[in-house]
């Protein structure tokens, strides 16, 4: 990918931190998927499929006479089936796709990407007339410590520290809650939006979103963001424990259609 992506998707662990993002947010996606609505016999794009969920609801939804074209750089987790075609693609510089989808779809990409803006006009091309963009990203703001809670003040320390570090490689975690202005200034229309959020508790599939975030980049908080490795295995802990529970970052859906 042309552009730098902060966590490693060749590492241990990157499917359990896919499943987290499956548990935290699918439900938020699937009612954004029936607000517009989704149809049968439909052309859809999953841009950045990553581990499969999205495409797999997207194919049964859409039925045998529809498509599903599921992309990522890893396509390791994805499965093709008889409506589904899975491709390895980076959306940022490969040779251009097919185009003329009912549906595009993109969860998680493009605040991480420098060049999000282009690529969101190259998004909003791959539709038909008359087609729509789902697009769906955090809207981060920075959190403060919370006072009396050594634990909970800890995790967002070191979650702060993960986002300097998302950011100095271009991220952007409050991208979600200018995506309506975005899709309205490259001319689409029914605009639509919905907020989606949950509480992290450790242990659960959910948390492995965190935990598995926390561990990959462990090393480069205490080398760069001046996180100790006291504050990192506490973080750790307090991820793997059943009693610890944490607010998730909200999830922006933003949906437009494409003028006929």
């Amino acid at each position: 990918m042309a552009e730098r992506y902060t966590y490693d998707q060749a590492a241990v662990g990157e499917e359990e931190r896919l499943l987290g993002i499956t548990a935290l947010w699918d439900q938020g996606t699937r009612n954004a998927l029936r607000a517009i609505p989704l149809r049968p016999g439909w052309r859809c794009l999953d841009v950045g499929a990553g581990g499969g969920s999205v495409t797999r609801w997207l194919a049964e939804a859409v039925g045998a006479d529809g498509a599903v074209h599921a992309t990522d750089l890893d396509t390791r987790f994805l499965r093709a089936t008889p409506n589904t075609l899975v491709m390895r693609h980076d959306i940022t510089g490969d040779e251009a796709l097919p185009g003329d989808y009912d549906l595009v779809h993109a969860r998680l990409v493009l605040s991480h990407l420098k060049d999000r803006d282009a690529v969101l006009a190259k998004l909003v091309s791959l539709c038909a007339p008359g087609g729509w963009l789902l697009v769906e990203e955090f809207d981060w703001p920075r959190r403060h410590p919370a006072d009396g809670d050594r634990r909970l003040a800890t995790y967002t320390r070191v979650n702060e520290a993960i986002n300097d570090r998302m950011r100095a490689n271009g991220y952007d975690p409050e991208y979600g809650r200018r995506l309506p202005l975005l899709l309205h200034e490259h001319g689409l229309s029914e605009i639509g939006t919905l907020l989606h959020g949950g509480l992290i508790r450790g242990g659960s599939a959910a948390a492995e979103f965190d935990r598995q975030a926390v561990h990959q980049l462990a090393d480069s908080l205490v080398e760069h963001e001046g996180i100790t490795r006291a504050e990192v295995d506490d973080t750790l802990e307090s991820l793997a424990d059943p009693e610890f529970l944490v607010p998730s970052p909200p999830l922006v859906s933003a949906w437009g259609r494409r003028p006929q």
